[in-house]
């Protein structure tokens, strides 16, 4: 009976984890970031809902906010093309996450693995991107898009961190 209970209990987070990332993602696509000069960058909230499954409830969990938002973020706020350039990204951010939970989780924080991720998923963009047009001329992009990934990386980890710390606070304060 407790194992139906904590599966329930994980469930009901993954589900709102994938809303968090659904409204995040509705946010980025109708705000107008003006204020970032380059074409494709992005502030990357909506992986925030999965860094949090991915460090408070595990691999499984993660992938499955991954995926669920990828796709339905695509159906409802953009285009087969932004779905595909972004399924590129969220695959290469989550490897990024699993080379930091298997190689370097002892030696970084948070905050690493929010950068590693970001950077990941900036080049699995650019990957993506070089598939659709059959030209790798793209990759001259790769320095801005890396440039903004790390200090975006760097936004969502502190983010990250500070959210997860207060689920631990709370979690701690309910036991």
């Amino acid at each position: 009976m407790r194992s139906t209970g904590r599966r329930l209990d994980r469930l009901t987070l993954d589900a709102m984890l994938l809303g968090v990332a659904m409204m995040l993602s509705y946010l980025e696509a109708v705000l107008p970031l003006s204020f970032i000069p380059f074409p494709g960058v992005k502030l990357g909230l909506a992986n925030l809902a999965v860094m949090i499954a991915f460090f408070r409830c595990g691999i499984a969990d993660a992938a499955a906010v991954s995926a669920a938002r990828v796709m339905l973020s695509g159906l409802l706020f953009g285009s087969p093309v932004s779905m595909f350039l972004a399924a590129c990204g969220a695959t290469a951010a989550f490897a990024g996450l699993l080379i930091y939970k298997f190689a370097l989780s002892g030696l970084f924080s948070v905050l690493s693995a929010s950068v590693i991720s970001a950077a990941l998923h900036a080049l699995g963009q650019l990957c993506g991107a070089a598939i659709l047009l059959s030209d790798g001329a793209i990759f001259r992009y790769s320095p801005v898009m890396l440039i903004s990934s790390v200090v975006t990386g760097c936004v969502n980890g502190v983010i990250c961190a500070l959210v997860l710390k207060k689920l631990t606070d709370k979690v701690e304060n309910n036991a």
